[in-house]
């Protein structure tokens, strides 16, 4: 009984390592979909990133050096990111066709020669990280390949250097969110200088007005020595306050109605400013946001690239995207095995 146990469980294994290996050996085989799939991700990301941020009340401060530089740098990764969408969908497209394998090699070749062409500035391929030799020479092995698959892998030296690039872009538009933020602000202070100043004047005389009329109702009910210290501070209630004879109520009734009318009248000064504050703290929330966009963007960027290259990378080397077998669909893979090995122990 042990000696059939045993060869069950021989069988059994060998059976799921067969089979197994055959599905592993099919996943050499081109299969577009998954590619496809992510292409049309990266497609709604491009998309996402490529949208401007709407300025309102920062609208006038646009055109200031810092953001001026940080849309500049921008620009051409979004230009990128469409460029490598549509490289994509010709992968698929030449895929789809009916041409031979040098065939669909050829027009694979000459599609990113064209692409190639119409950037042949100095400035602009070495801005990705690319030299006329390096595309030649991995043009070359592209028509020299012997199925689409391989030719699509001896064009991943070329994705990898412009998906470096694109990280690099990224990094050197992180690195200047920062200056864009000082120059911001640094503008909106200097417009909003005299306003600043004079309400921080004005919270600070209301603040002192409070505490003096604190210091007045302390003086008046707990300990009178409390008015030497009001009258030091405060020279405009002295003829009120300061008398030969000891206070009355009356001095303490004049001297807090003046106080509390001189807080009115902060008040009211401080609520003619209501709208320069609005604006200010308008300016000073869009900052905010549009940090919080670039900072989404940048992210959004990140892992989209990740993602698309790693597929291609796959792609090229006939894996399926996404590379791993879940637990359910390994379950299925092995059913057909277990059945067999159930029939054998019975029989």
């Amino acid at each position: 009984m042990i000696e059939i146990k045993f060869k069950t469980i021989v069988v059994f294994v060998f059976l799921i390592l067969t089979q197994s290996c055959a599905v592993f050996k099919g996943r050499q085989e081109l299969d577009m979909q998954p590619f496809s799939d992510n292409t049309n991700v990266l497609f709604n990301e491009a998309m996402k990133i490529s949208r401007p941020f709407q300025f309102k009340s920062l609208s006038t401060y646009t055109d200031i050096t810092a953001y001026t530089s940080i849309k500049q740098k921008s620009l051409p990764l979004i230009h990128a990111l469409k460029g490598i969408v549509y490289y994509s969908n010709q992968l698929v497209a030449i895929s789809n066709s009916s041409m031979s394998e040098n065939g669909k090699n050829d027009q694979l070749a000459k599609y990113l020669s064209d692409a190639f062409e119409r950037v042949k500035h100095k400035e602009r391929m070495d801005s990705i990280g690319l030299s006329y030799s390096q595309v030649e020479f991995s043009l070359g092995e592209i028509r020299k390949a012997e199925t689409y698959r391989e030719g699509i892998e001896a064009s991943d030296p070329i994705i990898n250097t412009i998906v470096l690039s694109l990280s690099d872009r990224l990094d050197e538009i992180e690195a200047l969110i920062g200056e864009v933020i000082v120059s911001f602000d640094a503008n909106i202070y200097n417009d909003t200088k005299a306003t600043i100043d004079n309400y921080i004047t004005l919270k600070k005389l209301q603040n002192s007005t409070q505490k003096k009329i604190t210091q007045l109702y302390y003086a008046q009910s707990i300990d009178a020595s409390y008015i030497d210290s009001l009258i030091i501070s405060d020279h405009s209630i002295v003829p009120y306050l300061k008398k030969e004879r000891s206070l009355e109520q009356a001095d303490y009734d004049t001297a807090e109605e003046l106080l509390f009318k001189r807080l009115a009248n902060i008040d009211t000064m401080l609520r003619q400013l209501d709208d320069d504050k609005k604006e200010y703290m308008d300016m000073k929330e869009e900052i905010s946001r549009w940090h919080s966009q670039v900072d989404e963007k940048i992210s959004i960027a990140r892992n989209a690239i990740i993602v698309w290259s790693q597929s291609h990378k796959n792609l090229g080397k006939g894996i399926e995207v996404p590379p791993l077998i879940g637990i359910d669909s390994f379950l299925e893979l092995v059913k057909p095995t277990l059945n067999k090995a159930v029939d054998t122990v019975v029989l």
